[in-house]
């Protein structure tokens, strides 16, 4: 049970993450080509057919061989395992009083028809309503609030972290046996708890401006950001025209990093 900062308890159900993935992987009814997604090796991670340069399906991407050959590299026996991880709150009753942020995954291996049907979905962990009963009267700060949320996804991330960090579990898989390498490849949701995983500020019509970085916006689409933070003393260089809806020119990001 994860201590709040208001010295309460979270309930945060957690299933093992392993043995979710090992349910999926030895089920004969679904490890099946037809549900591979096409032109897939499913045991090496790369296409069938390199000449085949149509972008279609998760392997077909330029993101996804960087982080294949990242994780897996150039091992044998190896099935590459990226995740494709949904979060975000969804609500029982019409106030949102009753409401769970489901922590799940899908194996981006599969087929786009397969991903969107939930009997391939596994059920990582649920964060439970922590802002329930406490009202606009509470004292807890924002910062708080979303430490106790990271705090309770972290029960779930930790795992997925610690099988990454061994670098792999055996399994037979269509009967080969091979070494799983597991990593989270996309985290899909809407803005608002995207916000909330990145810890960025919720709101909307906001006068203020947010910076977290001091990438271009051509640059923001980079898997490896090669990028400087931004710090506190360099808000006070910025002035109204620096502050745009889309991009900002070269000569003010040189006077922000000046």
């Amino acid at each position: 049970l994860p201590i709040l900062s208001d010295g309460g308890e979270a309930v945060v159900p957690t299933f093992d993450v392993k043995t979710m993935l090992l349910s999926l992987l030895n089920d004969n009814s679904k490890m099946i080509v037809e549900n591979i997604a096409p032109n897939y090796n499913l045991f090496t991670g790369k296409p069938i057919d390199p000449s085949n340069t149509d972008i279609g399906e998760i392997h077909t991407g330029w993101a996804w061989e960087e982080a294949r050959a990242h994780h897996c590299g150039d091992q044998e026996n190896v099935l590459p395992l990226g995740l494709i991880c949904f979060f975000d709150k969804t609500n029982a009753d019409l106030f949102g009083s009753i409401a769970a942020s489901p922590f799940i995954g899908v194996p981006s291996f599969f087929n786009i028809d397969c991903r969107c049907n939930t009997d391939f979905w596994l059920p990582f962990g649920y964060v439970p309503n922590l802002a329930y009963g406490k009202g606009k009267a509470s004292q807890q700060t924002s910062r708080a609030k979303l430490q106790d949320l990271h705090n309770c996804i972290r029960l779930v991330t930790k795992q997925i972290a610690e099988l990454r960090d061994k670098g792999y579990f055996w399994t037979v898989v269509m009967g080969r046996v091979v070494k799983v390498v597991v990593w989270i490849h996309i985290i899909t949701g809407d803005t608002s708890g995207h916000n909330e995983l990145c810890q960025k500020y919720n709101c909307s019509n906001t006068t203020c401006p947010y910076r977290d970085c001091m990438c271009g916006k051509d640059d923001l689409s980079d898997s490896i950001a090669q990028c400087h933070d931004s710090r506190w003393k360099m808000w006070p260089k910025l002035y109204k025209r620096d502050v745009s809806t889309n991009c900002r020119s070269e000569e003010h990001t040189s006077e922000l990093q000046s």
